[in-house]
């Protein structure tokens, strides 16, 4: 999975020659993360205040070499505006992106959110409460496989795991089945 990540960051320009609306003109502005799920490359660039989600199965199939075709990059979606919490598809700053087979988590760095849809970009729900709701979202993910915390909380495959900053000290916060399942400060 690395090289795909690695095949990815190599082509970061050449995705940034493609213009959800035409495929012709469109420059991003800046990219603040890009993830690959399955054959589901999303893009986030907080100035545009958009996320786009491209097919790129032709370009990770492992039957054969491909050399790379821009052409072999589908658009699909793209979700873009300048939003406030409560706006479904609109940002302000979309930051990071964790994928699961099931969700897409957008962290809407500028509204303290993280903003939950399908795989295919459709709406779910947006998440505002808890440690993220008032401090700086870093990074979110979502774990692949089902684990048993320390204190003895099972979590299911596709948790989701949030990040976030506040005076210096870092914060965590796990959600399991839509709950809350552990939160806080975690220490030195």
């Amino acid at each position: 999975m690395s090289n795909i990540c690695f095949f990815f960051s190599d082509y970061a320009k050449v995705l940034d020659c493609v213009d959800p609306k035409n495929k012709n003109s469109l420059t991003f502005k800046h990219l603040n993360d890009i993830k690959l799920h399955k054959n589901m490359l999303y893009v986030a660039d907080g100035e545009l205040n958009m996320v786009i989600r491209y097919d790129v199965e032709y370009l990770i199939s492992p039957e054969e070499e491909h050399s790379f075709d821009i052409n072999s990059i589908k658009l699909l979606d793209v979700l873009q505006g300048d939003g406030e919490i409560n706006d479904k598809i609109y940002f302000n700053n979309p930051f990071c992106i964790a994928a699961s087979d099931d969700r897409v988590y957008i962290v809407d760095r500028g509204n303290k959110c993280v903003k939950v849809y399908s795989p295919s970009l459709n709406y779910i729900k947006i998440l505002k409460n808890g440690y993220y709701a008032t401090h700086d979202i870093q990074a979110v993910a979502v774990n692949s496989y089902p684990v048993t915390l320390e204190n003895g909380i099972k979590l299911n495959k596709d948790s989701l795991w949030i990040f976030s900053v506040n005076s210096n000290n870092l914060y965590l916060s796990i959600i399991d089945n839509d709950s809350v399942v552990s939160y806080g400060q975690i220490e030195d």
